[in-house]
């Protein structure tokens, strides 16, 4: 795939032998993937059917058996609740994507040592995705000659760009911002 994909829909239209299917699959499975099929349907007064039923199964069992994550989603193109979920699977690889290419900043770390209240950075960029930027409280104050005191009437907010046909914004640097307007810039 040569464009910046955020996930993939395999629509199961008809039975598909599963190594055909798992050849195209390998080529993107470090990207969420969800198998769409669907269920015998009335034609003329009668029930048909096209594979995609079978084609479905077959596939859950060879990726399972593989290890390789995938959501299932069962239904006709018009059906209201699988369009649901394809829409829902679309933002939430939206957001996967998203995360893992997002910094956050982190201002200061652990009081008086209590352990309990960090966090395994890495871990949280395995799970979840974003990199913590960690921002020193002393460094920060002083390379800004900000006086300590002046700390609580401060937020960090990061702007934002959207990039066509994105779901939700991206970050692009940490700006700290004090309430009284003036801006200080960390990229």
């Amino acid at each position: 795939i040569s464009e910046d994909v955020d996930g993939v829909v395999f629509f199961l239209g008809t039975w598909i032998e599963a190594p055909v299917a798992i050849a195209a699959l390998r080529e993107v499975e470090h990207l969420p993937i969800a198998l769409w099929g669907f269920p015998m349907f009335k034609k003329n007064s009668r029930l048909d059917s096209t594979g995609s039923l079978v084609a479905l199964f077959v596939l859950q069992g060879t990726l399972r058996r593989m290890g390789i994550p995938f959501k299932s989603i069962m239904g006709t193109t018009d059906d209201k609740k699988a369009i649901s979920q394809v829409i829902s699977f679309s933002r939430a690889s939206c957001v996967k994507k998203a995360l893992k290419r997002t910094r956050l900043g982190l201002v200061g770390y652990a009081s008086m040592g209590m352990y309990p209240g960090t966090f395994d950075h890495a871990l949280l960029r395995k799970i979840i995705g974003p990199e913590v930027i960690h921002l020193d409280n002393y460094l920060l104050i002083n390379k800004r000659k900000i006086q300590i005191f002046r700390i609580k009437n401060m937020i960090l907010i990061h702007p934002i760009r959207f990039i066509p046909e994105r779901l939700i914004p991206l970050p692009d640097v940490f700006t700290l911002i004090e309430f009284d307007n003036k801006t200080m810039s960390f990229v």
